[in-house]
């Protein structure tokens, strides 16, 4: 609800600070995350997606979250830069 592109669908669901999915998820990744490194001694590989950590996690409810109340402005497109740039 508060970001400007009201098209983004939501990444995740957040509910006493505990982060995860469902079919219907109200909640934007907004770009903040402070990981043990341990948490990376499993993977092997040098390129992976964040979020097989995140599924991880969130399979043993160890990964928590705060709502932040402030509008932010997720930059998505060319369509919503452009927008952007007249408001």
């Amino acid at each position: 609800k508060l970001s400007f592109d009201k098209n983004l669908k939501g990444d995740f669901t957040l509910k006493d600070s505990k982060i995860y999915k469902e079919a219907d998820n109200h909640f934007i990744y907004t770009g903040c995350q402070i990981l043990n490194k341990k948490l990376f001694k499993s993977f092997s590989i040098e390129n992976f997606s964040i979020s097989n950590v995140w599924d991880d996690l969130m399979k043993l409810e160890k990964l928590n979250g705060l709502e932040s109340q402030k509008k932010f402005y997720h930059l998505t497109n060319l369509e919503i830069f452009k927008k952007l740039q007249d408001f």
